[in-house]
């Protein structure tokens, strides 16, 4: 999108992840705080959202069909922050990490 600003567009209400800085920022943040040994994309880290969260676990078994997906075992424990449709924004405390996960439904 660069800096024209005179470009509009739409965002599905419940899809905005609240942040504490500016998201340019929380990902930087994020990138510095990546191991050296992660993807290159890394996740906000959770000081940085406001947004509210919960508690919830996998409900069946996912096996990552892309590589920035990840492998999931039913009962994982994580810490949801958004859901939209069938997405979810979680973090998996044994991962120490931040994902979207497909197939949210029920968690």
């Amino acid at each position: 999108m660069g800096t024209n600003t005179s470009i509009r567009g739409w965002v599905p209400d419940g899809c905005f992840l609240e942040t504490v800085i500016p998201v340019a920022s929380a990902i930087a943040e994020a990138m510095t705080s990546a191991p050296s040994n992660t993807c290159a994309r890394a996740p906000i880290l959770p000081r940085s959202i406001v947004s509210s969260n919960f508690p919830g676990v996998a409900l069946m078994d996912y096996k990552m069909k892309a590589e920035e997906e990840i492998d999931l075992v039913k009962d994982d424990a994580m810490r949801i922050f958004k859901m939209y449709d069938h997405w979810c924004y979680v973090r998996i405390p044994l991962l120490r990490s931040l994902f979207c996960v497909d197939q949210c439904v029920g968690c």
